[in-house]
């Protein structure tokens, strides 16, 4: 609690004041509602995910029976304000997909969503919880509040078009 910034404690404190609270799904019809996030975030920005639901269903039907998938919703109510799909291997946690709705943002749910997930991952003793994104991008500004090591990974993408490839 004491290494992430003023602004995150604040966020945080400020979600459970206003009745927002995490719970664990280990039902697989939280990947739709999920899905149903993300999507929605998408199309808010005139994008489609780079995944479809089946991918998310897959990837829970492999990991799930090595309990190496978890998924975490931030509800207010019985509304979803937020979710994420968390993968690990015991050592490292990635967070792999996650969303919230925008009529809950002023509430911060994703604040509450990767402190959920840090507190659970910790208590497991796994060493760390990756939130990717890009340094400088506004996600990347929101995910500077729980003051996180900053790795850079060298990528390259290979586009499907053959006159654009190399």
């Amino acid at each position: 609690w004491a290494g992430l910034q003023q602004r995150c404690r604040t966020a945080i404190r400020k979600a459970e004041k206003n009745g927002l609270a995490a719970q664990r799904s280990t039902d697989p019809a939280f990947l739709d509602s999920l899905y149903a996030l993300v999507a929605a975030v998408f199309a808010r920005q005139k994008f489609t995910p780079s995944y479809d639901a089946g991918r998310l269903r897959r990837l829970w039907d492999a990991m799930r029976p090595q309990a190496k998938v978890e998924g975490i919703e931030i509800r207010k109510g019985e509304r979803l304000a937020a979710a994420g799909l968390f993968i690990h291997d015991g050592h490292q946690a990635y967070a792999w997909s996650e969303a919230s709705d925008p009529e809950f943002n002023t509430l911060a749910p994703n604040n509450l969503l990767y402190w959920e997930a840090k507190r659970l991952y910790a208590a497991r003793g796994v060493g760390h919880l990756h939130l990717p994104g890009a340094a400088g991008s506004p996600i990347g500004k929101f995910k500077a509040s729980f003051n996180p090591e900053v790795l850079s990974f060298p990528f390259w993408i290979r586009d499907r078009d053959p006159l654009l490839r190399w």
